[in-house]
């Protein structure tokens, strides 16, 4: 029996927005529950029985109501926030905080919102996560100045902010996305109406120069155009300059360390502007996005 190809087909990018939590129980505040979501917000009400579908070590009466303590954000894909979930949820244990930095040490060891903290300072700082660069929001007074205070002195380079209301924080956030998106429409149509040559390469950007003759409506036949390299990556950076290059071309003018094969930053060659390596490709698969969101369905 041969399995039919997916009725919606999509392309890989980086997600808007898909969280790691950490809740509070408000009668009982030693009980934490951590958790991820791409909707933090309706989660917390599934959480607190408002709607179907929350989780059983939430669902006890004498438990709720809970308050996120903060969210985590950034990811580049569900995946990456789910191992990122489970190193919390255990960090005791991860590979990703080696056994000399550990702030909890066992299963019952470190269950303070001080530990659970200073835990989320150790990922977003760790080998793997800091390539991120993960953001942090703290949605809770009592949780902010615990994060300030930073118990275990674990310093971080990520940028966090505090908000009194994950609401009004996903509302400014939500803002931010809608102007990226005129950015990446303005993008296309200058890709698709003007010849342009690579920025650094100075091949033409034929960007689907042969386009299909009907909609992509499977996986197979998107595989198959992703395979026929009709579909560079190509990445602009955020300065005035706007110089349009290949994402490959990005990263081979980075001249990356020898403790790392994945950059760091990117320098505008024409104004120096430097732009964090993430972001660039973030950018770089959303603009693949919509440059496709015409033709696959």
């Amino acid at each position: 029996m041969s399995i039919p190809d997916e009725p919606n087909v999509s392309i890989h990018t980086t997600p808007n927005l898909y969280t790691v939590y950490i809740l509070q129980s408000i009668p009982k505040p030693r009980s934490i529950y951590i958790g991820s979501s791409p909707d933090p917000i309706r989660r917390l009400r599934q959480h607190n029985g408002e709607l179907k579908a929350g989780a059983y070590r939430t669902s006890r009466d004498n438990f709720r109501p809970w308050k996120q303590l903060c969210i985590i954000h950034g990811f580049p894909s569900k995946i990456a926030a789910l191992q990122f979930e489970h190193a919390l949820q255990h960090p005791y244990q991860t590979r990703h905080i080696s056994v000399d930095k550990r702030v909890s040490t066992s299963k019952t060891n470190g269950i303070s919102v001080h530990h659970k903290l200073g835990n989320v300072r150790l990922l977003i700082s760790s080998t793997f996560f800091r390539k991120f660069d993960l953001k942090v929001c703290m949605l809770d007074p009592h949780a902010r100045d615990i994060w300030v205070q930073n118990k275990f002195v674990i310093n971080i380079e990520n940028d966090w902010t505090f908000s009194d209301s994950i609401l009004d924080y996903l509302r400014s956030y939500s803002l931010k996305k809608k102007n990226e998106i005129g950015i990446f429409e303005k993008t296309k149509e200058r890709i698709l109406q003007c010849p342009i040559d690579c920025a650094l390469c100075e091949v033409p950007i034929n960007y689907l120069e042969e386009q299909p003759d009907c909609s992509i409506g499977s996986k197979a036949e998107l595989d198959s155009l992703l395979d026929g390299k009709k579909l560079p990556l190509i990445a602009m950076l955020s300065c005035q300059c706007q110089l349009l290059a290949h994402l490959t071309c990005w990263g081979n003018r980075s001249g990356v360390t020898s403790d790392s094969i994945i950059p760091k930053a990117i320098e505008c060659p024409a104004c120096s502007y430097s732009t964090n390596w993430i972001a660039l490709v973030r950018n770089a698969t959303k603009l693949r996005e919509y440059m496709l969101k015409d033709i696959v369905k």
